[in-house]
């Protein structure tokens, strides 16, 4: 059958033995076929994607091919590396978001050559793999339109991911990367959606999303796996009793795949649809999580997880999510204990319309909720929860969580001149909060003055002010410098997402029950940290012009 194929190859691809190399050959014995896999070779190197299996019966007829050479054959390819092996790696952890804390101290043992199959070098005393070594070799990388890249061909295992990954020997980019974890797929108002009234449901595989995170979607780091909506980052399930029993409520089920897809139908009462929207609940706390994550929100700084592995941090509190809540109506909540201890998210369904709408399919509304968990955590230190209790402390957790849920919800596609309503599906519409955000005054009038005509006891009004401040600093930036889809970069070098990083790096730095000027002081040191002052008049000026400037 070998030999079989090999003609084959030869009459229709002109490739001669020198041309592959025979990755596997084996026989099934009912039906009665040889399977023959194949990969080119250019200049001694595998194309790590151009495969071909070859599937002959057993009477040697070829009955089936699949795939085809991913270059013709060139006539030099091959250039000296200007990346090292070390730094590729280095560069791959960058990319999948867990950096090397110590790429000096990684030691290179050289088999051979790069060359030929498999690894030539082990990378020895890599802190983020499991077993502390990392496989190297080398390989070409096919492009869609035949072109040949050059790359360090990587395994590497963390506690969050298995990945084999290809990183260009010139420019150290990151070319491909294929996950070795089960993936999982979840039908789901997706990040950049928000509710069923202005968006569609998409099934949302694992695979795309940020790497080095789904890993712990469904599991734990001493190894125990879930097929339901549980993970070492939350445990998502229905309440509709409001008894909070959350180890015994039910769960969606995934299938054999790990597939979480539920039918919705909206003329439905909402028990109708119960897995769909607490899949939804769970996508999107997992989504919270490792954004914030990339910004700073980690394990020694309080975040949400039950292992923390060897990160720092008190671990053992994964968000406890329970949806359609029965303990009240027309509203949410989360209960942010200190670090250790887990928090509570209660998401209740709405009265507004009937049917009830679910505040479990619109992701502003969780995002606010889970939200009070960070600035909760961050403020004062993880071991302090007591920090945004009340009054004017209090109102601005709220500002923080609505300026959360409206950078999540921002789209290339926006402009200044928009405003934002928070709620508006539950709300059929109308949004809960006083004003809409918006640049405009009069649209939106509020500034640092109207706190003289607010009751510290109305926390959700202070927020709105001090939310509005903040989106007057989102688009202040955002003047100058440009959009960044991608929420997980945590980039310093584009406007919404700078202005993600300085609100949460602000965190960090004011004291605990700080006030609208201690707050303001945060925000303006960070942007010094971060930016050093590239960005100081953005910042002033977005104060300034809600009555917060220097003089407040």
């Amino acid at each position: 059958p070998l030999e079989i194929a090999r003609e084959f190859v030869l009459n229709k691809f002109g490739l001669q033995s020198e041309d592959y190399v025979v990755r596997d050959v084996y026989q099934t014995q009912v039906p009665p076929v040889h399977h023959v896999y194949l990969r080119q070779r250019i200049s001694g190197l595998e194309v790590a994607n151009a495969n071909m299996n070859i599937n002959i019966d057993g009477e040697n007829r070829i009955i089936s091919f699949g795939s085809a050479p991913g270059s013709q054959r060139p006539q030099l390819y091959r250039r000296e590396p200007v990346l090292a092996p070390t730094d590729a790696v280095v560069r791959l952890a960058q990319f999948m978001r867990t950096p090397i804390q110590n790429p000096d101290q990684i030691v290179e043992l050289m088999f051979e050559n790069l060359d030929g199959e498999g690894p030539a070098m082990v990378l020895q005393d890599v802190d983020i793999s499991t077993d502390g070594d990392v496989p190297v070799g080398m390989s070409f990388i096919a492009t869609d339109g035949g072109e040949l890249v050059q790359t360090y061909s990587i395994v590497l295992q963390t506690d969050q991911a298995w990945v084999h990954a290809f990183v260009d020997t010139q420019g150290g980019n990151v070319v491909a990367l294929n996950s070795w974890t089960a993936h999982a797929q979840y039908r789901v108002f997706p990040l950049g959606a928000n509710d069923p009234e202005a968006d569609q449901r998409q099934l949302v595989d694992s695979q795309s999303l940020a790497p080095g995170f789904s890993a712990t979607w469904h599991s734990m780091a001493n190894g125990t796996t879930f097929t339901d909506t549980q993970g070492n980052n939350v445990h998502a399930q229905a309440d509709p009793t409001g008894r909070g029993d959350w180890l015994n409520l039910p769960r969606p089920q995934g299938n054999k795949d790990l597939q979480f897809d539920f039918p919705l139908d909206l003329t439905q009462a909402p028990s109708a649809y119960s897995d769909a929207a607490i899949t939804n609940l769970f996508y999107w706390n997992n989504i919270i999580h490792d954004i914030f994550y990339s910004y700073g929100f980690n394990e020694v700084a309080g975040n949400f997880q039950t292992s923390n592995g060897d990160k720092g941090g008190r671990g053992g509190d994964a968000v406890v999510a329970n949806g359609q809540n029965g303990a009240g109506t027309n509203n949410a909540d989360f209960a942010t204990p200190p670090d250790g201890i887990r928090p509570r998210m209660r998401m209740y369904l709405w009265t507004v319309t009937n049917p009830q709408r679910d505040g479990d399919l619109e992701s502003d509304i969780i995002i606010h909720e889970y939200g009070h968990g960070i600035s909760n955590r961050l403020t004062g230190g993880p071991a302090n929860a007591n920090c945004l209790g009340w009054g004017e402390s209090g109102g601005m957790g709220e500002g923080w969580s609505d300026f959360f849920s409206v950078v999540f919800r921002m789209k290339a596609t926006h402009t200044a001149s928009d405003n934002m309503l928070l709620g508006e599906y539950v709300m059929a519409g109308r949004g809960i909060r006083r004003y809409p955000y918006s640049i405009n005054q009069g649209t939106n009038p509020f500034s640092y003055a109207s706190l003289n005509s607010i009751s510290t006891y109305d926390p959700h009004t202070i927020g709105t002010v001090w939310a509005s401040i903040l989106y007057e600093l989102y688009w202040n930036l955002l003047e100058t410098l440009p959009f960044q889809p991608d929420l997980y970069s945590a980039s310093p070098n584009h406007g919404n997402t700078l202005a993600l990083l300085l609100v949460v790096t602000g965190l960090k730095l004011q004291p605990c029950r700080p006030t609208f000027v201690t707050a303001r002081n945060a925000i303006v040191q960070a942007e010094e940290l971060l930016t050093h002052g590239q960005n100081k008049c953005a910042v002033w000026r977005a104060f300034a012009k809600r009555g917060l400037g220097i003089d407040a």
